[in-house]
């Protein structure tokens, strides 16, 4: 491989994109629905298999890359919004004498319900062959 070659192939971002093969759209639903079943599993192992599916098949397929980066950027900031939102939660009680958890408790809950709902979506959208893009989600890896 010469240094001016692409590892994947590219497409011009203008031009219609081709229909996914089957076997891209169920790699792509895999890097979603794993992350839905790695969250449901213990929060933590969301971000393997979105990692696994860009190790494994990112490197052929750029529609299978496009969404398990996003999988994997979703899981990424779902898992800094956790830690920070949660110590933010902690510091917050402790101040008002647990006062705070009128308002930390539900919104928690919020976050978790959203972030289920949009993982189901992804999944869906992705073994349809359509493309998905994660509300409030930071893109980490491209």
């Amino acid at each position: 491989m010469t240094g001016t070659e692409t590892p994947y192939p590219t497409h011009d971002l203008r031009a219609p994109l081709a229909r996914p093969t089957e076997e891209d759209r169920t790699w792509a639903g895999a890097a979603h629905g794993g992350a839905l079943a790695g969250v449901l599993a213990g929060g933590l192992f969301g971000v393997v298999a979105p990692i696994t599916v860009l190790l494994a098949r990112g490197q052929d397929s750029p529609y299978v890359r496009r969404h398990a980066s996003a999988a994997l950027n979703f899981q990424l900031t779902a898992l800094l919004v956790a830690v920070v939102g949660g110590l933010a939660g902690i510091a917050v009680t402790v101040l008002t004498l647990g006062l705070a958890l009128i308002v930390v408790l539900p919104a928690a809950l919020a976050y978790v319900a959203f972030a289920l709902v949009v993982m189901v979506l992804a999944t869906v959208r992705a073994v349809q062959g359509e493309e998905y893009r994660y509300p409030l989600s930071i893109p980490f890896v491209r």
